[in-house]
């Protein structure tokens, strides 16, 4: 792994050093993942409602993670909306492939020692 430049200016080192913060992919369920995969197993959910149910502000990172750790692919749907002003606006929607459910719930019923 190449560590950032420490002569480098700020934003050269930011820019080099910007992967280095990120999570390795694992294949342990966090507390977060687990709350992922069970709402997901339950059918498809918004963005919002995954916001809500992780909590967190960026639950595609989380997408991301569950994708890379167990090989899913999770598609996101883009569904059309209007927004309050009322302008054309959008918002995507994740839900399991048709492959994605047996596989995760093999994987957490692994991580439950069954």
């Amino acid at each position: 792994m190449n560590l950032p430049n420490e002569n480098a200016p700020a934003s050269s080192q930011l820019a080099q050093g910007a992967n280095l913060n990120r999570r390795p992919n694992t294949t342990k369920f966090t507390p977060r993942l687990h709350r992922l995969a069970y709402a997901l197993l339950s059918g498809p959910r918004t963005i919002r409602e995954l916001s809500d149910i992780l909590p967190t502000n960026n639950p595609a990172e989380y997408v991301r993670q569950l994708r890379a750790a167990f090989g899913l692919a999770i598609p996101c749907e883009r569904i059309d909306s209007h927004s309050q002003n009322p302008e054309s606006s959008w918002y995507g929607r994740y839900y399991l492939a048709t492959g994605d459910r047996e596989k995760l719930s093999k994987a957490l019923a692994e991580s439950r020692g069954e």
